[in-house]
């Protein structure tokens, strides 16, 4: 090959720009320069290896609160949980197979034990019943007849009648948690207690007509009104709002269930609105209001709210913050206190806790605790939060500021009535037996829903 020739191709020969390297490292670990950030990564770092680690030693490394923090973040990263004798893996969630969930997680593990308590037995903690009025023994003996018995045993949760009407209080829970249930039992103890004034349900998913009927599905013994809804005494269209009000009003006291679930959900929040409107400009008269599904008539503000909605959170707002010193009070229900008003949440004088699982309604509960330091221990509130996640159903925390704060768990008493509200099941009994008013006292209902709205106009017109 002639030399030009030679020299061209070694001018063509590409050359090396990158230094020779593995393919692969030697080693996979990593030297590790800072601790990790979050409760999910505090806990791979633990069972990250696939090997059973004791609940015990889990928890002195992190708080219940964090234990529940970072499995939800696991959770969320496809990992899934399993129990090995007496201590838990951790694992990546086959194909397939669904997500747990943090309750879930909890009993199938058993992480409660006997005591029901995250907390370690060696940890010395206060008592969750604990009331923080040293001068009274929550296992004394109650006055069944001038209380409203909330629990079971009676001596666990049993509140003053004085002053219930205008008592303002939130029962937050998830979805199948007993929430409804729980304030099915409070309307009872109300209606069964003379001088409580008027009651007010607003049931926007037609799950309380069960009050009406008692506990073997016979006629009730407690005075209700139903008005709207497929079972209601009188029907509800959307613009009666104002009329149910004056039924309120005029017909002092009286107890009425208003059954929305017939309306759509605009025509809803119209009523609601125009009710608490009208019952505002009424005047002064006792009057509770319960309300299931609040956050669907008082949400949180997350951008601009449909009309009718803006107004029934408007005047949800005024009735809950300033109601008192006209005689209302109320209870709002609702499964997510991360979507609830704030400014509703944050006048309640008492609020009852169930079971929460997703993050932001911890966080929702973590604040209200918080707001409330004075009353309750940092230990205390760190065994709320840990054990909110798997709460059974009809099991709650009740905490109440104040003069007379106090800080308790307890279960719901059985109720009364009928169970409407419950999951169907093959046994569901659709149609028990429902109480019904005198035929004098719907008279007069109907003659007041029938009455016709009078403009501004013609109001001038006739002065």
């Amino acid at each position: 090959m002639p030399e030009e020739a030679s020299e061209a191709i070694e001018v063509q020969r590409p050359a090396r720009v990158l230094p020779r390297t593995e393919v692969y490292p030697r080693s996979a670990a990593r030297p590790v320069t800072s601790a990790p950030s979050t409760p999910g990564r505090r806990l791979l770092s633990v069972l990250g290896k696939g090997e059973p680690r004791p609940v015990s030693s889990l928890l002195h490394t992190m708080s219940p609160a964090e234990l529940v923090a970072a499995s939800s973040e696991l959770l969320d990263e496809g990992y899934a949980f399993e129990r090995v004798g007496s201590g838990i893996k951790l694992r990546f969630r086959a194909r397939g197979e669904s997500r747990q969930t943090l309750a879930d997680v909890w009993a199938r593990l058993d992480l409660f034990g006997k005591s029901g308590s995250l907390v370690p037995a060696h940890v010395e903690t206060s008592p969750v019943r604990e009331d923080f009025d040293p001068g009274e023994d929550v296992g004394d003996p109650v006055d069944e007849s001038n209380s409203l018995v909330l629990s079971c045993p009676p001596s666990d949760l049993s509140l003053p009648v004085a002053g219930c009407s205008t008592t303002t209080r939130a029962v937050l829970a998830r979805r199948g948690s007993g929430k409804t249930y729980l304030a099915g039992v409070i309307v009872e103890e109300m209606l069964s207690r003379p001088g409580r004034g008027s009651v007010l349900v607003v049931d926007p998913g037609g799950a309380w007509w069960g009050l009406l009927s008692d506990a073997s599905g016979g006629p009730s013994s407690l005075p209700i009104l139903l008005l709207g809804g497929r079972r209601g005494h009188l029907p509800v269209k959307a613009g009666d709002g104002a009329r149910v009000a004056e039924v309120l009003f005029e017909m002092q006291p009286l107890a009425v269930l208003l059954d929305l679930s017939e309306l759509a959900p605009v025509e809803q929040h119209g009523v609601v609105a125009d009710l608490f409107e009208r019952l505002w400009s009424l005047g002064h008269f006792l009057l509770h209001a319960v309300i299931d599904e609040a956050d669907e008539f008082a949400p949180q503000r997350f951008g601009a709210l449909p009309r009718h909605q803006r107004r029934s959170l408007d005047q949800l707002s005024r009735a809950v913050m300033r109601g008192r010193v006209r005689g209302m009070g109320a209870t709002l229900v609702t499964l997510r206190p991360a979507v609830l008003s704030k400014n509703l949440l944050s006048q309640v004088d008492e609020v009852c806790l169930g079971c929460f699982v997703e993050p932001s309604d911890i966080r929702a509960a973590t604040s209200w605790l918080e707001n409330h330091e004075d009353h309750v221990t940092d230990r205390q509130r760190a065994e709320c939060l840990g054990q909110l996640p798997v709460l059974p159903a009809g099991v709650f925390y009740y905490l109440r500021g104040g003069e007379a704060p106090a800080f308790r768990r307890f279960r719901t008493r059985a109720k009364r009535t009928y169970d409407s509200s419950r999951t169907l099941t093959a046994d569901f009994r659709a149609e028990p037996h429902l109480g019904r008013p005198a035929q004098d006292v719907l008279a007069k209902v109907a003659e007041i829903m029938a009455r016709r709205e009078v403009s501004v106009d013609e109001e001038d017109g006739d002065g």
